[in-house]
């Protein structure tokens, strides 16, 4: 189960690649426009702050001023390769091993420089940004463990060579100010690998959250229909619609009350589950809406809930696809199982009703119709309305026309539906 792969993954700094992809993705996107920011914002604090002072400030003699054109470059250069970054799959992959350390060790270099530029009373100044600028830099990053660790090496070296180079390592105050580099490296270093675990967590959570939120949606789409069911989560809590047109069809699976009398329960399940499956792989095929099934009745509608305007034709070739495909299960499993068929077309009602355990059913005189359709109806045959066949036109072939007594309404004409090119694939069943 997922959720349990989960757990087992949840106090361990790293996932299985099937986690850890999409993790480092979703935290790449996260990152890099924080990062992007913060390089450009770097860039002008460094114009503003050592570029303008140092062409106001007086510099000791002897001191040539700090290469600030070339270092201005180089920032501008970095944050048009972090804006270009999401473009490229490498970009993406080795973002927090390359822009994290490149910020890292440029805007070190930077600093660096300015406190070899300043005279010694302005150093102070020029240790207190540098190491405002390191914090800054965990703040903002907020990378994961060991791309970090990497960034704090590569600016810690880049510190010393500097102090090496310039030979500002023996000044007073040297040796505290890299105390507090080294604490503040420690620091953000041990921040980044709580706040990595602490991501990790919050990633787990929403993908818990994500999982459970996608069986809701399933099971609910399995009661409902998908317009409907988007409906009910936005808060419409009467769902009741007219449908001017539709069609409604029922079918009875004959001859299984009388396997039920003979065979296990199991059984009589697990024949119903593959017949109604492929019912249901037939109903997505054609378009048509399962509203319920009663026993082993099978009663679905075709123009509802989104109308459409071939309904009829719909619910004709899906009852035909029914008809052949129990035909098939007939010859395979060797039961006298056969369907009897009834379509009728018209006006209805639609809509949700229950709370628990809600349903989405339809009413009206079409619903009566087609299911004395069925009811009246020969085994193996589908019956029809005189409605319907006007639908259908020419596509397909009908009986002559006959007469169904309906309760409530007296006679109506009905006919048996046929393919325009009826062949017989099957065995029949006797009228």
């Amino acid at each position: 189960m997922e959720s349990e792969r989960y757990k087992k993954s949840r106090w361990r700094r790293t996932f299985d690649a099937i986690d850890e992809a999409p993790f480092a993705a979703r935290q790449f996107l996260d990152a890099h426009a924080r990062v992007r920011e913060a390089a450009w914002v770097g860039v002008a604090i460094v114009v503003l702050l050592f570029g303008v002072s140092s062409l106001v400030l007086p510099l000791p003699d002897g001191t040539a001023r700090p290469p600030f054109a070339k270092m201005i470059g180089l920032g501008a250069l970095i944050a048009l390769v972090i804006k270009l970054a999401p473009r490229s799959p490498l970009g993406v992959r080795f973002h927090e091993w390359v822009v994290g350390p490149g910020l890292w060790v440029y805007f070190t270099y930077e600093i660096a420089a300015v406190v070899t530029t300043f005279g010694a009373e302005r150093r102070a100044l020029t240790y207190g940004i540098f190491l405002l600028f390191a914090m800054a830099h965990y703040a903002v990053f907020r990378g994961t463990f060991w791309p970090t660790l990497f960034s704090g090496v590569a600016s810690s070296m880049t510190f010393l060579l500097t102090a090496w180079v310039h030979r500002f390592y023996s000044e007073p105050g040297f040796l505290q100010v890299g105390m507090y580099f080294v604490a503040m490296q420690l620091f953000g270093i041990a921040t980044c690998f709580y706040g990595e675990r602490h991501e990790r967590l919050l990633y787990l959570t929403s993908r818990e959250l994500e999982y459970e939120k996608s069986k809701a949606e399933t099971l609910l789409l399995n009661i409902l229909p998908k317009a409907i069911a988007r409906r009910i989560r936005i808060g419409d809590e009467a769902v009741a619609d007219s449908h001017a047109a539709a069609s409604v069809i029922f079918i009875d699976l004959v001859g299984f009350t009388r396997l039920a009398e003979s065979m296990p329960p199991a059984r009589l399940v697990d024949i119903l589950r593959e017949l109604f499956l492929a019912y249901d792989a037939l109903a997505e095929k054609h378009g048509i809406e399962k509203i319920k099934t009663i026993g082993d009745a099978y009663m679905a509608a075709a123009g509802v809930p989104i109308p459409c305007d071939d309904h009829a034709a719909r619910c004709a070739a899906f009852a035909l696809d029914v008809r052949a495909a129990t035909a098939d299960y007939r010859q395979r499993s060797g039961l006298p199982l056969y369907t009897r068929i009834g379509i009728h077309s018209g006006p209805l009602i639609a809509g949700v009703i229950g709370g628990k355990k809600m349903i989405y059913d339809v009413w009206g005189t079409t619903v009566n119709v087609a299911s004395r359709m069925e009811s009246h109806g020969q085994v193996d045959e589908i019956q029809i309305t005189a409605d319907t066949k006007e639908l259908l036109g020419t596509a397909y072939a009908f009986s002559p026309g006959h007469t169904v007594n309906v309760k409530g309404l007296g006679e109506m004409r009905a006919f048996l539906l046929e393919p325009r090119a009826a062949t017989a694939s099957a065995p029949r069943a006797a009228a």
